[in-house]
């Protein structure tokens, strides 16, 4: 097919050839990405002739995804040194009490640290916990972490049962385990459907879960799958399966390169290639880090995530996990303390500076004199080169203007009193120079000591102060405040008897309610300034006590006020959905996270258009690494890099970086320390961390169920943008009958760009929920919105994806 063939067939439906229009959304296949139907029946049809060519694109998706190199073995990373954990199972040790796997080298130091430290009891390198001092203590560890739906302990707890000869508890468990995505339970799954017994034998069942396991990165099921091919002769299948298990690190598939390089089915290249990154992955997993940094010095607890440990407070030499723990450690640290001080102390004294201290100047960006022949600007507190200055005053008085200041051209100050005053106001807004110049000021007048005032001046100012509060006072003021006048009684009145109908006001009525109190009826005058009530906008007060008195006869009109608000702030439309835009092209960012990448140096999210085209830019420029698109720092080559980018972020108070890291502990199956994090980041505004919340609470990952908390994040998320929590408001609206909000929702949601509501608004259109008139605008706004997010850089990037 031609290239408009080619793009005409992505938007037709590939039975019956209707096109792909507002109105109409074509869904693709469910096995291969080759073809689109406009419905179910279309596909059912079409089915007998695209049934060849779809089990063939099924199968060149499904080799794509199995020979791609993992960044790591399934062992992942030791959490404690980070580096990753050697593939052999005796040179690692897992933790009961957590399910963390701790490389022998941490588990080593910590025993070390035990010892020294005369501790009696020996406790978890990660979560300190106690270790077990019996088996019997270790599987009650393990059923906790099943009972929690922990795949590494169900998976543990299978392999005891089967150790026992209890085979088939031992499928039940790790079938729950390879369920919830445990590398080793898909293994051992195959190893079982090979070798038959209580399960019957299945080779294709055994293939799918040793692919499975080698997919998520387990040498040995990748080694199984190598020695399958060669068995069916596939021996470029082969090869590629052992040059994968080799760069992981795993030893036996060298032995079966070195026997497919002598037959001729590897190349030379390729194998030397995998003989150094198979050595590569082995030195990756020797253990180099020092206890000393991730212990505190007192107390040796571990730098955790729940567990930040601070530097001492003079040197850098150790650290500490609280106040109280350095305070108790000071004795035996204070003389090594004082020394590395005197030596940081020195490094810095001993610096040599870029330049004076009184840098350059603002304007030709020269270094300014020392010999002080320099202007100093009371407007703006810049101090000018004599250069600048002469520069500036000769072109004023050509041009006969008046003479202004050469950086901020404001008008030089006449008089030595004009210049002082500027000084003054440039003190109330803290700035040092001006202080400086005061002080210099003071001193030069012989007035050496701050803070003191004479006893005349004080007296002086005692009468100033008491003539002005005087000043404000009247008879009429004092009969109001004391008596209650008549016309103050009658206002009070008048405004009990609005208030009690506040909806049926006139604009007059409301006008005066507006600057009365609506308890006493007290105006807003000079000296009296009101409030408006803390939760509606209807009325105000004189004071905290008048609100708490009228409290009982405005609670009722106040709450619907309060909901009114709220609604309406609900169903605002934003002005773009929560990814907003991308910070180099400008253009609204798509909804699908796919289609954009987040940098974790400035936690960006920039689209795949501008990385492509970045990307082109410095292939032709050859650089030596890849530069952020944003920021210019180089992009992080593994994971670890990209981890400590982020929390560097973290502790920037960077709401993304926080929402990520809490996303990575939640994948993790730690809720606790996710929820933690994105309350973080929604109290910083984070829109997603507001949706992810609102996941928790409605279904108690970590937290107590709370129908009230998850609809309060959930609202927050779509006031903020988010489509997928607006969608989700929409379809709970429509579970309690109330269509009317529903539609609203959804009609949000579709303008900006959201598909999955464009499909809802059609139904709702059907039933009679939602006008012909507003559904037809809704979909203009979404192929606006979907549209507002093309551009040519961005199609080239996703063609050449």
């Amino acid at each position: 097919m031609s290239a408009d063939q080619t793009e005409a067939a992505d938007i037709c439906c590939a039975s019956c050839d209707i096109a792909e229009l507002d109105d109409i959304k074509l869904n693709e296949c469910a096995d291969c990405d080759l073809v689109r139907y406009c419905s179910d029946k279309c596909q059912q049809e079409h089915r007998p002739q695209h049934e060849l060519r779809c089990k063939e694109r099924a199968a060149e998706l499904r080799d794509e995804i199995l020979f791609r190199q993992p960044e790591s073995s399934h062992r992942g990373d030791c959490p404690i040194c980070f580096l990753p954990l050697s593939i052999h199972s005796q040179r690692a040790t897992l933790q009961t009490c957590c399910s963390k796997l701790i490389c022998r080298g941490c588990s080593h130091a910590n025993k070390l640290r035990e010892i020294e430290a005369g501790l009696r009891q020996n406790k978890c390198p990660f979560c300190r916990s106690p270790l077990p001092n019996t088996q019997e203590e270790a599987d009650v560890n393990a059923m906790k972490r099943a009972k929690g739906n922990d795949p590494c302990a169900l998976q543990q707890m299978g392999s005891k049962y089967y150790n026992n000869g209890d085979h088939e508890r031992a499928f039940e468990y790790w079938t729950k385990a390879a369920e919830l995505g445990d590398t080793l339970a898909h293994h051992l799954l195959s190893l079982l459907y090979r070798e038959g017994g209580d399960v019957e034998k299945d080779e294709e069942k055994e293939v799918y879960h040793t692919e499975e396991a080698a997919i998520a990165g387990h040498p040995a099921a990748r080694y199984n799958l190598g020695c399958y091919e060669e068995r069916n002769c596939r021996y470029d299948r082969a090869v590629k399966h052992f040059i994968i298990a080799a760069n992981i690190g795993y030893d036996d598939s060298i032995p079966a390169l070195k026997d497919c390089y002598n037959e001729g089915k590897v190349s030379k290249a390729d194998f030397a290639a995998a003989l150094r990154a198979h050595q590569a992955a082995v030195d990756a997993t020797k253990n180099q880090t020092e206890a000393a940094d991730i212990c505190c010095a007192s107390c040796d607890i571990a730098e955790l995530d729940d567990i930040k440990l601070m530097d001492c407070d003079a040197c850098d030499l150790v650290k500490y996990c609280s106040d109280e723990c350095q305070q108790e450690h000071r004795p035996q640290h204070e003389l090594r303390c004082k020394e590395r001080a005197a030596e940081l102390r020195d490094e810095i004294l001993f610096r040599q500076p870029e330049s004076t201290h009184l840098c350059d100047c603002p304007i030709c960006f020269l270094p300014l004199q020392l010999d002080l022949e320099n202007a100093m600007m009371s407007c703006c507190g810049k101090m000018v080169c004599r250069g600048c200055d002469y520069a500036n005053m000769l072109r004023e008085r050509q041009a006969r203007l008046q003479q202004t200041c050469p950086f901020c051209r404001r008008p030089l100050p006449n008089t030595q009193e004009e210049a002082v005053a500027n000084y003054m106001k440039r003190v109330e807004k803290n700035d040092p120079v001006a202080m400086t110049h005061i002080g210099r000021k003071h001193y030069n007048n012989g007035d050496y000591e701050t803070g003191k005032v004479s006893k005349d001046d004080f007296a002086a100012a005692l009468r100033a102060h008491q003539a002005a509060v005087d000043a404000t006072k009247s008879p009429q003021r004092e009969a109001a405040k004391d008596n209650r006048t008549a016309a103050a009684a009658v206002l009070q009145q008048f405004t009990r008897a609005i208030q009690s109908n506040i909806y049926n006001m006139s604009a007059d009525q409301t006008e005066a309610a507006d600057i009365c109190c609506a308890l006493c009826g007290i105006a807003e005058l000079d000296d009296i300034k009101l409030k408006t009530c803390d939760a509606c906008d209807l009325v105000r007060y004189c004071s905290d006590k008048c609100q708490q008195d009228h409290q009982p006869q405005h609670e009722a009109i106040c709450k619907e006020r309060v909901v009114e608000l709220r609604a309406e702030i609900l169903f605002k439309q934003p002005e773009s959905s929560h990814r907003g835009d991308c910070p180099i092209c400008f253009l609204p960012l798509p909804l699908d996270p796919k289609k954009s990448s987040m940098q974790s140096c400035c936690s960006k999210v920039v689209c795949k258009g501008c990385s492509y085209a970045d990307y082109l830019r410095q292939l032709e420029e050859r650089l030596g690494r890849v530069l952020c698109p944003f920021c210019r720092h180089p992009t992080p080559t593994t994971q670890e890099e990209a981890n400590k980018n982020k929390m560097k972020r973290v502790e920037k108070n960077d709401p993304v970086a926080i929402r990520e890291i809490g996303k990575k502990h939640y994948h993790k199956g730690g809720y606790d320390t996710a929820f933690e994090y994105w309350t973080k980041a929604a109290e910083l505004g984070d829109a997603v961390a507001h949706h992810h919340l609102s996941i928790m609470y409605r279904r108690g990952l970590g937290v107590e169920k709370d129908e009230k908390k998850g609809v309060y994040y959930l609202e927050e998320a779509a006031i903020a943008g988010h489509p997928g929590a607006r969608y989700n408001l929409a379809l709970k609206e429509g579970r309690n009958k109330r269509f009317d909000r529903a539609v609203k929702h959804f009609i949000i949601a579709a303008n900006l760009g959201d598909d999955e509501s464009i499909q809802q608004l059609k139904k709702c259109y059907k039933y009679g929920d939602v006008s012909k008139d507003d559904f037809a605008a809704a979909l203009r706004a979404h192929q606006a919105a979907v549209d507002a997010t093309k551009s040519p850089q961005r199609e080239a990037a996703k063609d050449n994806a």
